[in-house]
């Protein structure tokens, strides 16, 4: 029983990787499309968006709960509906970030989730995902059960640094998405029982 993977239970993430035949798909979760940006011509839409990322922050935040010690404090992720929700605590004051769109504030206009909200929910992802590893290393340093596909540094993931990028750049937004569903899904296919604190 101690090595049942329980996260990935109320997680199915799927991920296509590189057929022909995946060209333009969404990566989902629960059978949500994960993106940064609407799509009509795809039928793709804020609520969809909204649902997708407040399941991504359901896991995030239900791992975190695992694996409490090490994270950075200042964040925290608050996994509601209809939209999700990043406070950042700092000593010059607090501030509450969208993780989706949240029409009550005139997010409506937007046609893409908030790129500060997803640098902060990728800072997040990053410290959980060393923090897991390293506790990992500690307790069977001859573990080789790999990390997450795509590297994750501060503000960037398989050294593309999500500051840099423009509201606009549709495309490297959808591989930054790409990635963090891809570390999503290792996340939720962890062997938890083995490694948690």
């Amino acid at each position: 029983m101690s090595r049942v993977k329980l996260v990935s239970m109320p997680f199915d993430i799927r991920i296509h990787w590189g057929d022909s035949q995946s060209v333009g798909r969404y990566p989902t979760i629960n059978n949500l499309r994960f993106a940064y940006r609407t799509n009509e011509k795809a039928g793709l839409r804020r609520d969809e968006i909204n649902a997708a990322f407040s399941n991504a922050a359901q896991l995030v935040a239900f791992t975190l709960g695992l694996y409490p010690s090490g994270i950075v404090s200042t964040i925290r992720l608050i996994p509601i509906r209809p939209c999700a929700k990043i406070l950042v605590n700092l000593p010059e004051g607090q501030s509450v970030h969208n993780l989706g769109f949240d029409a009550s504030n005139g997010s409506e206009q937007s046609n893409h989730v908030p790129s500060k909200s997803v640098t902060l929910f990728l800072v997040l992802l990053g410290e959980l995902s060393s923090r897991i590893m390293a506790q990992k290393r500690r307790n069977d340093p001859a573990a080789s059960e790999d990390g997450p596909p795509f590297n994750m540094k501060a503000c960037s993931i398989d050294n593309v640094d999500v500051t840099n990028l423009g509201d606009s750049n549709t495309s490297a937004w959808s591989s930054v998405m790409f990635c963090i569903a891809a570390n999503l899904r290792w996340l939720s296919e962890l062997d938890i029982g083995r490694f948690h604190v």
